[in-house]
């Protein structure tokens, strides 16, 4: 069972407010995001709670006061540890700190508690968050999901590496590989571990910079196609094609960032690569569309 150790400030310093019943599973599967995240705790355990952060995960915890000083650990991430699961491992783990026992965090942290506080805690905000989620959970942590943080080594993570290699996706090997590099330097810089073991490995693949750009003919071609297609598909790759942004900007693209009047168009600083709004002027034939 991993857990994540902490120390709770002196304005948390007393037990919260229990709700007035019992959490159920459809009441954590309902919980919703808010502005901030926040926290709903069990009447069923006392001392335990779900942690619900903006970005929607959920992870379980528990509190308890130890000499005098409340400690919190995280005990698993909902759905992956699910209400009857969580209530038996907070039971446990209450139980060995009523004891004194209360293992440092960099000697205690599992892979898979290590990657659920990171996603949360540095990632929630980054545009590249639900991939490196989607890169973890599919190759990561079926593989170092219950070592602790500081046991996986470089030879592990090259194994792992190669294996993405083998199954026919390089480029996937490479993402991997820098998601992988930011999880651990996080750790480092909370003081969870010393070294990265990711530090220093070659990506698995070299890219080559795209420089290809369809001819005269390739245009027509492809423009004669989106009309055969039809709606959604056929228009929304031809305002890629007439306006050169990314995919992920046309997909999200709304009526308030469009002026017909002066055939402009504003891509909010939230939404560009480098956080500046970005103003794309239409041509006739996009605003057709």
């Amino acid at each position: 069972m991993g857990f994540v150790t902490r120390f709770v400030t002196h304005e948390q310093a007393t037990m919260p407010k229990l709700t007035e019943k019992a959490l159920s599973a459809l009441t954590v599967e309902k919980l919703k995001p808010r502005a901030d995240r926040y926290d709903v705790y069990d009447v069923a355990i006392r001392g335990l709670g779900v942690r619900v952060s903006p970005a929607g995960t959920k992870s379980w915890f528990v509190m308890r006061r130890v000499n005098g000083r409340m400690i919190r650990r995280t005990i698993g991430r909902y759905p992956d540890v699910g209400l009857s699961n969580a209530r038996r491992q907070a039971a446990e783990t209450l139980e060995a700190m009523s004891n004194g026992v209360h293992t440092a965090a960099n000697q205690a942290l599992t892979f898979a508690a290590a990657v659920e506080e990171w996603l949360d805690r540095d990632q929630s905000k980054n545009r590249s968050r639900d991939q490196a989620e989607a890169a973890m959970r599919r190759d990561a942590l079926p593989a170092f999901r219950n070592l602790r943080l500081d046991h996986v080594v470089r030879s592990d993570i090259i194994r792992l590496l190669d294996g993405v290699v083998d199954r026919g996706a390089p480029i996937v090997a490479n993402r991997l590989l820098a998601y992988l590099n930011r999880l651990y330097r996080w750790a480092i810089e909370r003081g969870y571990i010393e070294a990265n073991p990711a530090s220093g490995i070659r990506p698995p693949h070299r890219e080559i910079s795209r420089d290809r750009v369809l001819n005269d003919g390739e245009l027509r071609a492809l423009l004669k196609a989106c009309g055969e297609i039809g709606h959604p598909f056929g228009p929304f790759t031809k305002l890629l094609l007439l306006t050169g942004q990314r995919r992920c900007e046309v997909a999200q693209m709304t009526w308030p960032e469009i002026d017909l009047d002066t055939g402009n168009w504003t891509i909010a600083g939230e939404r560009t690569k480098n956080g500046r709004p970005h103003l794309v002027h239409l041509s006739m034939l996009t605003t057709k569309l």
